[in-house]
């Protein structure tokens, strides 16, 4: 967002590369940028026929370490 507002250039293939690598090399990241990929994909008409197809369980669940990366912490309440 800060690159928006301030209408600095980003390299986007760089960024999604990155959270690419991150996704496929740690358990809890999460891919934020599905939806995106899919409208590039729809665009520019990619053959995916021959491609590898891997289904991933969904949940609802937040994991205790995505809420600590989001910079919430845990209190006791006594």
């Amino acid at each position: 967002m800060y690159y928006i507002q301030n209408k600095l250039q980003v390299e986007w293939t760089f960024v999604i590369r990155d959270h690419m690598m991150k996704a496929k090399r740690l358990a809890d990241f999460r891919f934020p940028y599905v939806v995106l990929i899919f409208k590039f994909i729809e665009h520019f008409s990619f053959e995916l026929d021959d491609e590898l197809q891997e289904s991933k369980e969904t949940t609802n669940r937040i994991s205790c370490l995505t809420l600590q990366k989001m910079g919430f912490t845990k209190e006791n309440s006594d």
